[in-house]
C-alpha cells in the first residue's frame, strides 16, 4: 500500500492544483478509498488533457473521453414520421430486367438499384439479386457465363480452405498472425444471434460454416485479416445464400465496398463518421444544432465499437 500511495501523491501533483486537493482532502489521513479517489480524478484529467492536446479536431480519432448528455427533454424537435417504402423487387420484375440470354443492360441496372433502393428486395429474390449487388455475378454475364464463373469460383474456394485445414501443429506454433485470427473468429462467431433460427443451436453446423468461411477470408486476404466485427456482415448473407461457397464470394464482394472500416488506421471509419456529421446537418440540422450545443458533432455515438 506505501508503493501506492507513492504513486498517488506523484500522479496527484502533476496532475491536480493544490487548491483542488484541499477540497477532496479528508484531513490528513491517506487511506485506502482516498487514494482511489485521487488516481480516479487524476488519470480523468490527464487523458482529457492529453485528449485535447492531441486531438483539437474531434474526428481525428475515434477514442477520446466520453461525453455525456443528461436532461434533453424539450430540448428535441417532434420525430417526423417514416417515409413510405416502395414496393419491394418482385420475382416478376426481377426476370424482366434479363434479356433472352440473362444478360441485365445499364438501363435496367439503373431500373433495378432504383427499385432496390426505395423499396428493397423480396426475401424469395434475395438469393439471386445479392449476387449481383455484391458482384459475385457482372451484369452483362450471360446464364451460362454465370454457370462457368459458379464452378470456378467453386474451385478457388476450396483450394484456399484446404490451404488453412492442411496447417501441421509445428506450422500454426510458428504462424503467429493466424493463431491470433483463429482466436478472434471463434470468439465472434460463438456471439452471432441466437435469435437467428439458423444459428439458434451452439453445435449447428452453420456456425462450423461462418468459422470456416472467415478462416477461408484470411487466406484470401491476409493483408487484412480478420477484424472484430466481420462475423456480424457475414451472417445475413450465410442465412440469405445458404451454400458456403456462394456465401463467401458474396462475402468477399461486400469486404471489397466496406473493407476500409475495418483497417487499423481507420481511416475509412472517420471518413465515413465525417459524411455522415455532413447528412445529419441536411437531413435534421435541429438534432445537429443540439449535438454541436452539448459538443458532440464528432457523431462517436453511431460507432458500434468493439466488443472488449
Amino acid at each position: 500500500m506505501g508503493n501506492f500511495i507513492g504513486i498517488t501523491r506523484a500522479v496527484r501533483q502533476k496532475f491536480i492544483p493544490d487548491t483542488r486537493l484541499q477540497e477532496v482532502r479528508p484531513g490528513t489521513e491517506e487511506d485506502d478509498e482516498f487514494a482511489e479517489k485521487i488516481q480516479t480524478v487524476a488519470m480523468s484529467e490527464a487523458i482529457s488533457r492529453e485528449g485535447e492536446r492531441r486531438d483539437p479536431d474531434p474526428d481525428m480519432s475515434l477514442i477520446t473521453d466520453f461525453q455525456v448528455i443528461t436532461d434533453i427533454r424539450g430540448k428535441l424537435p417532434p420525430r417526423p414520421p417514416p417515409l413510405p417504402l416502395q414496393p419491394p423487387l418482385s420475382h416478376t420484375e426481377w426476370e424482366s430486367l434479363r434479356d433472352g440470354e440473362g444478360r441485365i443492360s445499364p438501363r435496367q441496372q439503373t431500373r433495378f438499384r432504383a427499385i432496390v433502393f426505395s423499396g428493397g428486395i423480396e426475401p424469395s429474390v434475395r438469393k439471386e439479386a445479392w449476387r449481383y449487388l455484391l458482384n459475385y455475378f457482372p451484369f452483362n454475364s450471360t446464364d451460362i457465363e454465370r454457370m462457368e464463373l459458379q464452378l470456378q469460383r467453386e474451385k478457388e474456394y476450396w483450394m484456399m480452405k484446404s490451404q488453412w485445414q492442411s496447417f501441421t501443429e509445428s506450422q500454426e506454433q510458428r504462424f503467429s498472425k493466424w493463431r491470433e485470427a483463429k482466436v478472434l473468429i471463434n470468439k465472434d462467431v460463438l456471439r452471432t444471434d441466437r435469435e437467428v433460427d439458423m444459428f439458434r443451436d451452439s453445435k449447428c453446423h452453420r456456425l462450423t460454416q461462418l468459422e470456416d468461411i472467415l478462416r477461408t477470408y484470411v487466406m484470401y486476404n491476409f493483408d487484412l485479416g480478420y477484424v472484430q466485427g466481420m462475423s456480424d456482415l457475414l451472417a445475413p448473407l450465410l442465412v440469405v445464400m445458404e451454400n458456403e461457397v456462394d456465401t463467401f464470394w458474396c462475402f468477399v464482394g461486400f469486404m471489397d465496398m466496406v473493407g476500409h472500416h475495418f483497417e487499423e488506421s481507420q481511416t475509412g471509419m472517420r471518413n465515413r463518421l465525417k459524411q455522415l456529421r455532413a447528412l445529419l446537418n441536411v437531413a435534421d440540422p435541429d438534432f445537429y444544432s443540439f449535438l454541436s450545443e452539448w459538443r458532440t458533432t464528432a457523431t462517436y455515438i453511431y460507432y458500434i465499437g468493439e466488443r472488449e
